[in-house]
């Protein structure tokens, strides 16, 4: 076994300093890749110096089909084996004898590649931008941010396109909104949560909380309309002089002389 796995080593040494070019040209994606028959040559040129031999099958079971392939030692005659799963490959105006032929040499290349480790970066998914990209009325293109498994479950989601553009892409300068604090959703985004033991700012009680809900509130329920007698009342000041600085009589009651005349 060790004589064999000399031989697959060279052999993968004699291709990876080859310096053969990719021949395949992909337009639509705009990338090189070898060729099945590149990959046949390779492998064959390896094989020749190493005076070993490779057997290819497109073979199936219970779980579909997978490609074989028997690396043999001619010297030796010592076997190293391996598979790889393959599914049945759909073509375009093929019968299914062609569909199955392309299956066969298709899924030879990709083994083949495998084992002799011909690697080819246009195959790492890793160094490509996978999203879907789509073209918009005006001309514009921009990459679908619809999660796999939205697309999944719903295959005809596409994106909302925004009609007006951003400030950043026509190079505007962005004007910053215009927030109503008095707004009632402000309000909530300000408000503080009394904790248990503080005071109500509208009758003084005590905040307690409930025990069930771990909220907080005012133990006299002064929120309430029969209880609207805890609520403090405002009472009116009134500057008089430096010495005099609240009034306590109510609104629009003279205050008495002896006050005045402190």
């Amino acid at each position: 076994m060790k004589e064999v796995l000399k031989k697959l080593l060279e052999a993968r040494l004699a291709i990876y300093n080859s310096g053969l070019k990719k021949a395949g040209r992909n337009d639509y994606s705009n990338y090189d890749y070898f060729t099945p028959e590149q990959v046949e040559r390779l492998v064959d040129n390896a094989c020749s110096k190493t005076n070993t031999i490779i057997l290819c099958n497109l073979k199936a079971d219970e779980y579909g089909l997978f490609q074989t392939l028997d690396f043999i030692d001619l010297d030796t005659e010592q076997k190293l084996s391996f598979e790889m799963r393959t599914k049945h490959g759909s073509i375009t105006a093929t019968n299914e004898t062609q569909q199955m032929g392309g299956t066969d040499t298709y899924s030879e290349r990709y083994i083949k590649m495998k084992v002799f480790q011909i690697k080819d970066n246009n195959l790492d998914f890793d160094s490509m931008d996978n999203r879907q990209t789509v073209k918009t009325s005006a001309g514009n293109t921009y990459n679908n941010p619809i999660p796999p498994q939205i697309k999944k479950v719903f295959p005809d989601a596409t994106p909302v396109v925004a009609t007006t553009p951003s400030p950043v892409a026509t190079g505007a300068t962005p004007v910053n909104p215009v927030v109503d604090l008095e707004s009632p959703a402000e309000k909530l985004k300000n408000y503080k949560k009394p904790n248990q033991g503080d005071m109500c700012e509208h009758c003084g009680g005590e905040i307690v909380k409930n025990p069930k809900t771990g909220k907080t509130f005012c133990a006299n329920k002064c929120w309430l309309p029969e209880n609207a007698h805890f609520r403090i009342k405002e009472e009116k000041v009134i500057d008089i002089d430096d010495d005099i600085k609240e009034q306590p009589f109510g609104k629009d009651v003279e205050p008495p002389t002896e006050f005045l005349n402190k």
